[in-house]
């Protein structure tokens, strides 16, 4: 894709790939595909809920398929892939430095890392880190100058933070959604999907304002409550947000509003603080 600007000199425009990796195979990935031109609002052109569904249009009505990381290199061109994943270009055995550096500046927001471990996400974490480098991209690790041509990694729940400026991270996984509503005595099962659904709703309504085609792509969260066994559909928008999320730190590298938190084997990039308040692009 070519843009033009006013004086009438080509733009790049840049394909910016988003990426909530499961750390297991038995799980899918989200996906998210944005369009950027710097100085411009980015528009999401394509999103997934999995592999297998790289290059056609998800029917959320229906079970998706897994894939495997290796089908990344259907998507054809990217400039800048951000993956919500331990990554390192060492192996990765235990907590690092980024983990610790994120843990220390959001835990007290709900927002620590969790711990990696050789067996979570282990291997996956060394496939995602080879089909990535297979697509052309270098690691981007704490120093990275090089805005281009490069994938990264990123954690949603603080970058969630940045981009709507909470003081505490958003109750928006369905997985937790009995401890997030574990006050609510008697609370029937499908207010308990509600509760996670209306979250995920402000999370995309708050993309939606950052990101063109965010609420032409992602479904509405209540509207899958309203079809037989909602949970499968909710984790699937879930995780196509985390995506998008991601697709957004990508934008924000690029424009170098990203702040790395690590050390030159891995990193955690973040937006700046308040990123997320201060433009209207």
């Amino acid at each position: 894709m070519r843009d033009v600007s006013e004086a009438g000199k080509p733009m790049a425009c840049l394909r910016i790939l988003g990426f909530d990796a499961a750390w297991t195979t038995k799980n899918p990935s989200g996906l998210a595909l944005v369009d950027y031109v710097k100085g411009r609002r980015p528009t999401l052109v394509w999103v997934g809920r999995s592999f297998a569904e790289i290059g056609q249009t998800p029917v959320w009505s229906a079970k998706a398929h897994l894939g495997s990381a290796g089908m990344l290199a259907r998507i054809g061109r990217v400039d800048i892939a951000v993956v919500d994943m331990p990554l390192s270009a060492k192996r990765i055995v235990r907590r690092r430095p980024s983990d610790d550096a994120i843990s220390r500046q959001y835990s007290g927001r709900g927002a620590g890392t969790h711990s990696p471990s050789p067996d979570r996400p282990g291997k996956q974490a060394a496939i995602v880190f080879d089909a990535l480098r297979a697509l052309g991209l270098s690691f981007a690790a704490a120093g990275a100058t090089v805005r281009t041509g490069c994938f990264l990694e990123t954690y949603p729940h603080p970058a969630i933070i940045e981009l709507i400026g909470l003081d505490y991270r958003l109750p928006y996984k369905v997985a937790r959604r009995w401890a997030y509503t574990k006050d609510h005595v008697g609370l029937m099962s499908i207010d308990r999907f509600r509760f996670v659904a209306e979250k995920l709703g402000e999370l995309r309504a708050a993309l939606g304002q950052r990101i063109h085609g965010v609420s032409a792509l992602v479904p509405d969260p209540l509207t899958i409550l309203e079809k037989p066994g909602m949970a499968p559909g909710l984790k699937a928008i879930e995780d196509v947000l985390d995506a998008v999320v991601c697709a957004w730190v990508g934008v924000e590298f690029a424009s170098d509003r990203a702040i790395a938190f690590g050390d030159h084997h891995s990193a955690i990039w973040l937006p700046k603080a308040g990123a997320g308040l201060l433009r209207t692009e």
